[in-house]
């Protein structure tokens, strides 16, 4: 357990058996060059950590700094090394002080520690948002779904049918996060459905597509593949009509 000690809280505060409503506010404080030296936000820091104690009744509180932020009227970023720095608090750990020098490093890991509380809760929060979230019939998410598992159940009625909200989920993110509009993800939908097994080795997208998720994570190949095919096919009917215009003008020679 980490906590903050106030250097000095017994010989200037002699209140042991009660907390007072007040404290004792020495005005040598002023010719304090230390005190002095600091900032004015640590200056009100320190005051209200005097306070903070006194409540307490045993001049130590936990050093936590998210605890603090909350229980302090500072209305700014609790920042407790310059009064380590300066002397007027001591940082303990597991029973024993932490020099000014590694005080540091045990408010580094207190930060840590908030930073992947917060960060989990609102890894909670999203996830749950997710799971509660419910797109409606005529949103994009479920009509793309729905094209998608219709085009495979023109080669295979009896597959197994989706949960179409988790499915709607993938397509939301490629619209959203991977910015693909709706009529480019329809499109690529009927491209890769329509694609049939090669000659030269069998292979197909449509056979390898049978999942939003799916869908996502290959969008880009899918993408540049469908490009390709055009090119070839336009390629292919260029011949066919120039060869048809050969023959038709060898016939009226």
């Amino acid at each position: 357990m980490n906590y903050i000690k106030i250097c000095g809280w017994e010989e200037f505060q002699h209140y042991k058996k009660r907390n007072p409503p007040w404290i004792k506010l020495h005005t040598s404080l002023l010719d304090n060059e230390r005190f002095e030296c600091l900032h004015n936000d640590s200056k009100v820091l320190l005051m209200c950590l005097w306070l903070f104690v006194a409540r307490k009744g045993n001049g130590e509180i936990p050093a936590d700094l998210s605890y603090l932020q909350r229980k302090l009227p500072v209305g700014k970023k609790v920042v407790l090394q310059p009064l380590i720095d300066a002397g007027f608090i001591e940082v303990y750990q597991d029973d024993s002080i932490v020099q000014a020098t590694d005080a540091s490093k045990v408010l580094a890991s207190d930060r840590d520690r908030d930073r992947d509380r917060d960060r989990d809760r609102d890894r909670d929060r999203d996830r749950a948002e997710e799971e509660t979230k419910a797109y409606s019939p005529n949103s994009d998410e479920v009509r793309l779904s729905l094209l998608l598992l219709s085009e495979i159940q023109k080669r295979k009625p009896d597959i197994k049918k989706p949960n179409i909200q988790t499915w709607g989920e993938h397509i939301n993110r490629m619209i959203r996060l991977d910015n693909r509009t709706p009529e480019k993800i329809a499109e690529i939908i009927r491209w890769c459905q329509a694609d049939v097994p090669k000659v030269e080795d069998g292979f197909s997208w449509q056979n390898n597509i049978l999942s939003t998720a799916k869908l996502r994570e290959k969008f880009d190949k899918l993408e540049l593949a469908a490009d390709k095919s055009k090119v070839v096919y336009k390629t292919q009917s260029q011949v066919a009509y120039e060869k048809m215009k050969a023959e038709v003008a060898a016939e009226n020679g």
